[in-house]
């Protein structure tokens, strides 16, 4: 158990200070001073002491001693005020009113205060207690399928954006920047694109061979027309619209030193049904009609594959021209997912500046509102976290030694990056991203323009040496990530914000937001996915027999827990998120023991004001609210059905029920709801 930490304690030493005088005779500790005794000294109208017996040489040494005791003390208390009670106190600096640390914890203190929901009782459903506040005050906005506390950092991180691109100048400079925003107001200039209408697309069209609708392919002479080849050529390698299969420059699995052409399959009817019915057709001697299958669904003429393939691209492109078209796209994704309006214009554009133009505009980003400062601290932070995970790797009685050792390794080999790539710091380098031309009144061949560029860039990657500290997203997304083929783990400065981090924050709030998805990032690398990959990041199984076959049995627990969830009588699959259960509980073990590390070395955080939690229940209370989230009842069926991660309320219930120090923190009676006696551990 870890040792108690009060702000008490540390006066214990001083409330009984003794002191004896170097003046008195024969090692004597002298007299005391009789209570109530007078110290003012009258003067009678002469001006001598009047009344006042003569003070000997003892009585003089001692009065001293006790008024320099008296001093001590009093700048002893004042010291350790200062240290365990001021507002620098995590600090170990002293704190103004109007200190960004005071208003951090002022600013952390009310979102957490009116987020939670004091009247649930957190041993029986934490998730509730910590969002309940959230969830009653915020709905899903009518453009979006969902709403969360992180999607709020977003929506910050979107303003600050659109405010950069709006600038006519600022920033680090560059070729790029100014391309960056020349491409945001030609996205804007919907005037320009109305004009425009469908002509741009009806020329794309025409470059992959027209549109065959009346049947003019099958009629004679127009098999040169229709080349299927190259067509095939022209969707992927021009226009990037993925058909019948997708090609795509990525890391050989098995040799993370090298690029491979990856070829991905697109939906296709299996053979097997048709030819197991042909197999029993010509056993008994009675092939029945349509025993072979529908000759045009498994080989469609000529005519439907070209039309297929020009379909594509017409759907991959039809979001840049004018409104007619992105509107007949917002209706499919309403009765497909639920959204109920449009995003606005300036939204779109941002979204498809950070598509075409993602490190030019993170450079943007980093230079207004991450500092080097802040980089510097949360890589500390992850090195925290990564000490931790050394730690409980020696301390698993179920994983033997090779194993361990291999871990080990793995972990030491381990890429971190924080914030953003140093290249962003030099604009001639981020200008060799965007070498292609951007012009404010073509907004679609701008699109052409980057999608053409962007295809050039994987082609000539097949043949270079890997780069394994590349970044896959930029520095202003809200996301973090691991990479199991890199063993690279990346934290951009876009989720390194508040309310997930903030420098001024207390540290259980730091350790308990952005902490908990370190950590849960860090478990990646031991997950049923992850841990198939070594230290290299070579798909190679490192584990011995014995230890993995434990880690199996340890896997299921967890795999029945999320088993037994249900979410609007849909039931999760606890196999199918298992990767992400097993993170999320070890990111939040690895977190809460990095903390517990940095309070034996910083000593204990004075209490936020107005809030009666201890600090080891902020950081609880912190990873909860990290998953405050609202869905539309189509996005909460998509997530049961195809997310990786289970519903938001039992990624928080499944991760604190299953840890033991959650209990202890909330006081949780043995076998209540979020504090079973069963419980299902791996890391």
């Amino acid at each position: 158990m870890e040792t108690p930490y009060s702000m008490t304690a540390h006066y214990d030493e001083f409330q009984e200070v003794k002191y004896v005088s170097r003046c008195g005779a024969g090692g004597t500790r002298g007299t005391s001073l009789p209570p109530g005794f007078p110290l003012g000294a009258a003067r009678s109208a002469t001006g001598t002491r009047a009344g006042l017996p003569r003070w000997n040489r003892r009585e003089v040494c001692l009065l001293s001693g006790l008024v320099f005791a008296a001093g001590l003390c009093a700048i002893l208390a004042a010291m350790l005020a200062l240290k365990y009670l001021g507002p620098g106190a995590a600090g170990g600096a002293t704190c103004s009113e109007g200190c960004p640390e005071r208003k951090a914890f002022a600013r952390a203190a009310r979102f957490l205060a009116a987020n939670l929901d004091a009247s649930i009782d957190p041993c029986q459903d934490f998730y509730s207690f910590a969002c309940g506040g959230w969830l009653r005050r915020h709905a899903i906005p009518d453009d979006k399928l969902t709403y969360g506390t992180i999607a709020a950092i977003g929506e910050q991180n979107e303003e600050r954006l659109r405010r950069l691109l709006a600038r006519p100048g600022g920033g680090p400079g560059g070729a790029a920047q100014r391309k960056v925003r020349a491409f945001f107001r030609s996205c804007l200039d919907m005037r320009e694109i109305e004009r425009l209408g469908p002509r741009p697309m009806l020329e794309v069209i025409e470059d992959c061979g027209g549109w065959d609708l009346g049947g003019a392919a099958a009629r004679p002479g127009a098999a040169a027309r229709w080349d299927l080849n190259r067509l095939l050529y022209k969707a992927q390698g021009v226009y990037s619209a993925a058909a019948l299969f997708s090609l795509t420059v990525s890391l050989d699995d098995r040799n993370s030193s090298r690029y491979v052409i990856r070829v991905t399959p697109g939906l296709t009817l299996s053979p097997a049904p048709s030819k197991a019915r042909l197999g029993v057709g010509v056993a008994v001697g009675r092939p029945r009609p349509g025993a072979c299958g529908d000759s045009q669904l498994l080989h469609p003429a000529l005519r439907i594959l070209h039309n297929y393939l020009v379909w594509r691209v017409v759907v991959v492109l039809s979001e840049h021209l004018s409104p007619p078209f992105r509107e007949a796209l917002h209706e499919l994704a309403r009765e497909m997912e639920g959204s109920d309006k449009p995003q606005e214009l300036a939204r779109v554009c941002l979204g498809q500046a950070n598509r075409h133009f993602g490190m030019a505009l993170g450079a943007l980003f980093v230079h207004e509102h991450f500092s080097a400062a802040s980089k510097a601290k949360v890589q500390q932070l992850v090195e925290d976290i990564k000490y931790i995970l050394g730690q409980r790797l020696e301390e698993l009685d179920w994983m033997d030694a090779e194993t361990k050792a291999a871990a080990r390794a793995k972990l030491q080999y381990m890429m971190v990056m924080v914030g953003y790539p140093d290249f962003l710091l030099k604009p001639e380098a981020v200008d060799k991203e965007y070498e292609f031309e951007v012009h404010e009144k073509t907004y679609f061949k701008n699109i052409l323009n980057s999608i053409r560029f962007s295809i050039q860039l994987s082609v000539k990657k097949i043949r270079r040496e890997v780069d394994k500290s590349t970044w896959l997203l930029p520095p202003q997304a809200l996301n973090a990530y691991y990479l199991p083929n890199k063993n690279q783990m990346v934290f951009p400065a876009g989720i390194l914000q508040p309310t997930l981090y903030d420098p001024d924050f207390p540290q259980s709030l730091n350790y308990g937001g952005i902490g908990t998805i370190i950590g849960h990032e860090l478990t990646h690398g031991y997950d049923d996915w992850g841990g198939q990959y070594d230290r290299s990041g070579n798909l190679l199984h490192w584990w011995t027999e014995a230890s993995y076959s434990r880690f199996l049995r340890k896997a299921e627990c967890i795999v029945h827990l999320y088993d037994n969830f249900t979410v609007y009588n849909q039931r999760v699959n606890g196999k199918h998120t298992l990767g992400e259960n097993i993170a999320d509980m070890g990111g939040l073990k690895l977190a809460y023991y990095a903390y517990q590390k940095w309070v034996r070395e910083h000593g204990p955080e004075h209490p936020l004001h107005r809030l009666k939690y201890t600090h080891n229940q902020l950081f609880f209370i912190a990873f909860a609210q990290n998953w405050c989230i609202k869905r539309r009842s189509q996005s909460i069926y998509l997530q049961v059905l195809t997310d990786k991660h289970a519903p938001e309320h039992y990624r928080v219930l499944g991760s604190v029920s299953q840890f033991e120090e959650f209990g202890r923190a909330f006081h949780c009676p043995r076998d209540s709801p979020m504090n079973p006696a069963h419980k299902c551990s791996v890391w």
